[in-house]
Parts: structure tokens; sequence; C-alpha cells
């Protein structure tokens, strides 16, 4: 099926409010630490390290009521569900590196399994809550994708990885979701 003009404006503005999601979620982190604040403190540790999936499920959730497909509680349900994507993501990544031993070399294998597990999980939560994305496509469409920019982990320039990386998944995975709200207003 060829995309309208609505179609693509609508994964283009997704895709891009993704991307400066995923700017964001480097780039605060960054900040601080330049800023010289210390990240040691318990409570904004963890903040930190959930950071990226806040801003991604709010950023979305944020979205999603603005085109109207989502209830304000609905959306909002969507952060912590996104964030618990994230993290399992996270720890996964993380676990793989540190207590399985995954060779550094092959990072890039890692990223798209960890991209595979943030999009099954980011998709799982779509589907509970929002009736618009209960399409097989839409589903197929986002894990996909999700483990696809995930190679990028592997294949980022040295410094930049996760900016780069945060920036595309949550761009492309935010542009899954574009589609899913464009093909939901057309049945409307």
């Amino acid at each position: 099926m060829r995309a309208t003009r609505g179609t693509a404006q609508t994964i283009a503005i997704a895709g891009g409010i993704g991307a400066v999601s995923g700017f964001l979620a480097y780039l605060v982190p960054e900040a601080l630490e330049a800023a010289g604040i210390d990240r040691g403190g318990a409570v904004l540790a963890w903040l930190l390290r959930l950071w990226p999936g806040i801003v991604f499920g709010a950023a979305i959730g944020l979205y999603l009521k603005i085109v109207d497909v989502a209830t304000i509680p609905r959306a909002a349900a969507f952060v912590p569900l996104d964030t618990a994507a994230w993290y399992a993501a996270l720890w996964f990544a993380i676990n793989s590196v540190d207590k399985l031993g995954f060779p550094f070399d092959k990072l890039w294998q890692l990223g798209i399994a960890s991209g595979l597990i943030g999009a099954s999980l980011v998709s799982l939560s779509a589907l509970l809550l929002f009736p618009y994305f209960r399409r097989w496509d839409s589903v197929l469409a986002m894990i996909v994708t999700g483990g696809a920019v995930g190679v990028v982990l592997g294949i980022g320039v040295k410094g930049w990885e996760l900016v780069v990386l945060f920036t595309l998944w949550q761009g492309a995975v935010a542009a899954c979701f574009g589609w899913a709200v464009a093909r939901a207003r057309r049945t409307l």
C-alpha cells in the first residue's frame, strides 16, 4: 500500500519527536556530568539510569494524546511501562557484558538483541494500552525496527555510540507509532 502525504507526514512527525527524545535522553545525563553535578546519589543515579525510558515514554504518550488516539490515563500509563521496557533491555545488555563476558567486538549483536527486547516490550505496552495498535503488522514492524536499529550499538563512532543509538532507536520506534496512528486515522 502506498503511503499518502498525510501518512508520511505523521510518520515523520512521530519519528522526529522520538529522535528529539533520544537526543535528550543522552544529553541530560551528560550535561549533569559536565556541570560537575554528583551523579552518585542513590535517587539521582536511579533516575538517570531510567531517564531514556522516562523521556521516550513521556514523549510518545504526549504525542499520542495530542493526535487524539490516547486518553490522558493511557498516555500516562505508557511512561512507566516504557521505562520498564528500557530497563529490561539495559539490564540484558549490562548483564551480557558484565556477567556473561560478551565480547566488545560483537556489541552489534548485543545491540540487536537488546533492541529486540526493548521494542518487543514497548510493543507489548502499546498492545495493552492503545486499541489502534492491535495489529500484527504494527507489532512486527516495531520489533524488527528496534532490533535492526540496535545494531548501531556496535558500529557507532567511538564516544558517540549512545547518542547515535538513542536518537536513531527512539526516532525509528516512534516512527512505527506514527505509522500505526496514520493507519488508525484512515479507519476512523
